[in-house]
């Protein structure tokens, strides 16, 4: 962790985002995610048009913070007057940042606390947490130059550090300045990951020099595209997460790459051959060059192979043999845990979707977070990974998943959710199909969640995540939604408010059924 700092913000400007109202229980701060804790004061502050950042400590990586907010703000209608680092002199108005060390490590990384009073104060211990309380102004300040907000406190801090979206390009292609606009967005509602599902039967959208045959013509991305996507996400404080499906959904990467093959139907790669995986990592290598990490996903979903006593071929049954291997569900976790091996060792984190059984051997490494979509897929529920010491990453299909069209739930079921509910697919189901766990008890393995978006074409998403304002609607698709924000609350502050004022805050209406 960087030594904390304090960040003092004096104000001399005229305007930012929404007007604030005091009692958190019934009308809320209509910021998205709710803060943690916050006390509204009796006075205004008026914000002029003019804004001048000022500081004693030059920390590069909090510089780079403060230039992406400056651009923000500046489309907001704001002046920046003076940017960067300055002496010890006393500072002038009228806005001066300081860096300085702040007292008590209670917020943690990505906390940070901000009082508005004829100054701001932001207090944060370290650029992570700056950033986020620059998001929740940015919200205040929406309303431009010459608008009021009102005097307040506010503490704040993620209840999960993984809060995340993944988009689906597999299935329908996007383009780069999609990922460049929705990167901003998420950063906006303080979610911190964002992967792309690079990989499907239907194509395959990553570069390759290796095996130029490989990306599906008309596509695909270029490396100088994924460089644009991954310094955006680098802008924002957003952590980018590769997903690249193996060893099934294959069919594309097994066109570009026959040898990969493992029968007729051409979905499924062969990995019970040593030249299945020497390939695998040599493609893995090359993209690791793009992707930074620190996380990797593999996928490794709803794929079989045959038991050796059903053994398609004489290699098949060698190899099995040779690797003291009888069934499939044996081969699928050495694939998992062969795959891990060379993963790790470059220095990633890998994570795999459900469907492994975690009970046999080879057992799959504990270190490997696993991410449930349909809470029941062949039987394996989420407590079967959690009781055997897995940490899990929330990405249940109800109510996280829109996909194909028809499966997705609304905005009202969505604000019932919190990261400890796992509801079964295909949504939208009731909520007697949710698996509810015991936060005190398996607080510690839920590392976050993510919102996965499916084969939905990119004209549709911005109205399915954020709402009719944020995007045109397409009701062929769904009701548009403010699916994402309202995620986004949960993840960040699950316990914090009712349904029905989280649903007003987003310009939803409320839901009145009776299972609260």
């Amino acid at each position: 962790m960087k030594s904390p700092v304090a960040v003092v913000v004096n104000l001399f400007f005229f305007g930012l985002f929404f007007i604030i109202t005091p009692a958190r229980a019934q009308s809320p701060v209509p910021l998205i995610p709710l803060p943690q804790e916050y006390k509204i004061s009796d006075c205004n502050l008026k914000l002029p048009a003019q804004i001048s950042f000022k500081s004693i400590h030059h920390d590069s990586v909090l510089i780079s913070s403060l230039y992406t907010i400056y651009d923000d703000l500046r489309e907001l209608g704001f002046f920046i007057s003076e940017v960067g680092a300055t002496s010890n002199q006393k500072p002038a108005k009228p806005l001066t940042v300081f860096l300085t060390p702040a007292d008590g490590p209670e917020l943690g990384n990505e906390g940070y606390e901000i009082i508005i009073d004829k100054d701001i104060t932001i207090l944060a211990h370290s650029h992570l947490g700056f950033y986020w309380a620059c998001n929740t102004l940015l919200q205040l300040f929406g309303l431009g130059p010459g608008s009021d907000i009102p005097c307040m406190s506010i503490r704040d801090w993620p209840d999960f550090s993984y809060r995340g979206l993944m988009i689906d390009v597999a299935r329908q292609f996007h383009t780069v300045d999609f990922h460049l606009d929705m990167i901003k967005a998420v950063s906006r509602f303080k979610l911190n990951h964002y992967m792309i599902h690079f990989s499907a039967n239907q194509s395959f959208t990553l570069p390759s020099d290796k095996f130029p045959n490989l990306p599906t013509p008309d596509r695909h991305y270029s490396k100088a595209d994924l460089k644009k996507i991954m310094d955006a996400a680098k802008k924002h404080n957003i952590t980018f997460i590769p997903l690249i499906t193996v060893p099934g959904h294959s069919a594309a990467l097994i066109e570009g790459i026959p040898e990969l093959r493992f029968d007729e139907q051409g979905r499924r790669i062969n990995i019970a051959s040593d030249k299945s995986y020497e390939v695998l990592e040599e493609l893995f290598s090359e993209w690791m060059d793009i992707f930074t990490g620190p996380y990797w996903h593999l996928g490794a979903d709803e794929v079989n192979y045959p038991d050796l006593d059903e053994s398609p071929n004489d290699a098949y049954s060698n190899w099995m043999r040779r690797h003291n291997l009888e069934s499939g569900d044996q081969l699928k976790n050495y694939f998992i845990n062969r795959m891990y091996e060379f993963i790790r060792s470059k220095g990633y984190k890998m994570m795999v979707w459900e469907g492994f059984k975690p009970d046999i051997h080879p057992q799959v490494h504990k270190e490997i977070i696993v991410c449930p979509f349909d809470i029941k897929f062949q039987g394996i529920m989420p407590n079967d990974y959690f009781t055997s010491g897995y940490s899990m990453l929330n990405t249940a299909w109800t109510p996280l998943y829109i996909a194909n069209k028809i499966y997705m739930t609304t905005p009202e079921v969505m604000a019932l959710w919190n990261p400890f509910m796992f509801g079964a697919g295909r949504s939208p189901q009731p909520f007697n199909y949710w698996k509810k766990y015991d936060a005190a008890t398996w607080r510690n393995q839920i590392i976050g969640a993510q919102m996965c978006v499916w084969d939905i074409e990119e004209k549709a998403q911005k109205g399915l995540l954020l709402g009719n304002q944020y995007g045109p609607g397409f009701h062929d698709y769904g009701r548009p939604g403010a699916r994402l924000r309202i995620f986004s609350e949960k993840v960040w502050n699950g316990a914090g408010a009712s349904p029905k004022d989280l649903l007003e805050r987003a310009g939803e209406s409320y839901w009145t059924h009776d299972q609260h």
